[in-house]
């Protein structure tokens, strides 16, 4: 009775629930295809790092199975994540190479140490909690302009990696 009662609550909802997914989805594909296209036609062998750099976020976000492997509460954000990469790109090519790499460097310790503990450990849900402020951190630095959710830094991820033990 209580599953049936849920369902009868949830099913009106499902449809809206189902348009918004939908919406995050093909936005952020299009997005995808379109800095992915922008950042493989970047031959400025200075800017090199920062290119990879771009390249391996968008990696992360979108590939075979995010949908079903990204928790639902972040895909909303996906866009804003999306939208970072893009004025990242815009801002390096309008002159912005020095600040990129000041920015860069500020996260390059911290995202090399999430990237080896979760290569180490896959399974370590702790470490989904740093990806996503890692995304916050990014979208701080470099779009600062587009807002997080909540107050983001290099000093609260390392909070956070010693409160969850990591």
């Amino acid at each position: 009775k209580q599953f049936n009662a849920c369902y009868e609550q949830g099913k009106t909802n499902l449809y809206s629930a189902y348009q918004q997914l939908h919406t995050v989805v093909r936005d952020s594909l299009a997005q995808y295809e379109q800095i992915h296209q922008t950042l493989s036609q970047h031959t400025q062998a200075n800017q090199r790092a920062t290119i990879t750099d771009m390249q391996a976020q968008l990696h992360r976000l979108l590939y075979a199975g995010f949908v079903q492997q990204t928790p639902v509460a972040q895909l909303p954000h996906y866009p804003r994540y999306l939208q970072a990469i893009r004025q990242r790109l815009t801002r390096l090519n309008t002159g912005g190479q020095a600040r990129d790499q000041e920015q860069m460097q500020a996260m390059v310790v911290i995202q090399k140490r999430w990237q080896q503990r979760i290569t180490q450990q896959p399974d370590d849900l702790r470490l989904a909690q740093i990806r996503w402020q890692l995304e916050e951190l990014r979208v701080s630095l470099f779009a600062q302009q587009l807002g997080t959710p909540y107050p983001i830094s290099v000093r609260r991820i390392e909070k956070t990696w010693q409160q969850l033990g990591l």
